[in-house]
């Protein structure tokens, strides 16, 4: 019924939380290697006997019901939503970054919003640094 291990995981958690014991078999060796997907290596959950059916109803529903209900509804008409990506500002963001030592000295006050430019720091003097520059 599963076929990757991701899968398996989120089908164990979803048994155990419905009060039905389930482990995958061999899950140590599926993490240490995760793309051997033939003969024995194939990936299972093992339940009781006895509560097969009920297992089946709760990966149906599961199945069924992750197709329908949206992770991230809209908050007006609570359809789907998708992630608005912004590549012109990621785009900016990254290209002044790799600048940043020539932009770095501009300051702005939250308060008013001004730009302005920090005079340049005081050179050290001999006290400082303890020797005559």
């Amino acid at each position: 019924m599963v076929q990757w291990v991701n899968e398996a995981i989120i089908v164990e958690s979803a048994l155990r939380a419905h009060g039905i014991p389930a482990n995958i078999a061999d899950r140590h060796f599926h993490s240490i290697y995760p793309h051997i997907e033939f003969g024995s290596s194939r990936v299972r959950v093992l339940i009781p006997d006895v509560l097969a059916e009920e297992a089946r109803g709760v990966i149906k529903s599961l199945r069924e019901g992750a197709s329908q209900t949206p992770i991230y509804p809209c908050p007006e008409c609570g359809g789907a939503t998708r992630r608005v990506r912004r590549l012109f500002w990621i785009a900016l963001v990254t290209l002044v970054g790799t600048f940043y030592p020539f932009f770095s000295k501009r300051r702005r006050c939250p308060a008013c919003r001004k730009t302005f430019r920090p005079p340049p720091a005081a050179p050290f003097t001999a006290d400082e640094l303890g020797y005559e520059p």
